[in-house]
């Protein structure tokens, strides 16, 4: 067995972009459907852009960001410092949830965020202990088999 294909290392990366965007939209859509409580917990979750924490914490999300588009695009390109930053910015995220302070997620939300953090797992993995490894160091179409 020869590994993962190139196609299939794209579209790995393709799943785990789609389950992120879906993430993101099933927060935003879902939020009128908490209960009333958590409704009201999360709309009285600060704010305020004066708060010097508050924009340490969108600094540290814009930076996640730019390096998860910069990630996602190398990555589909397979450029090999496109896994530096997928790693970067996945341990970015943890570091920003662990700092973010408590919030609110529905199921949904929840299990895509589970999906995408397994499918990311999976493609640091791949990326970096598979012979699909070779992919981010040369051109090589397909590699070598596992022997």
């Amino acid at each position: 067995m020869g590994g993962i294909s190139r196609a299939g290392f794209r579209a790995l990366v393709g799943a785990w972009l789609l389950s992120s965007v879906m993430e993101l939209a099933v927060a935003f859509l879902s939020e009128d459907f908490l209960p009333a409580p958590l409704r009201e917990f999360s709309a009285g979750l600060p704010d305020d852009l004066r708060d010097p924490r508050a924009i340490a914490l969108l600094g540290h999300a814009l930076a996640i960001l730019l390096g998860s588009i910069i990630a996602l695009i190398g990555l589909l390109r397979l450029w090999g410092p496109a896994r530096a930053f997928f790693g970067v910015s996945l341990l970015g995220s943890i570091i920003f949830n662990a700092l973010g302070g408590p919030n609110v997620a529905t199921g949904p939300e929840t299990a895509l965020n589970e999906l995408s953090a397994a499918l990311g797992g999976a493609l640091l993995v791949l990326a970096y202990f598979t012979p699909a490894a070779r992919y981010f160091e040369s051109d090589q179409e397909d590699p070598p088999p596992l022997a």
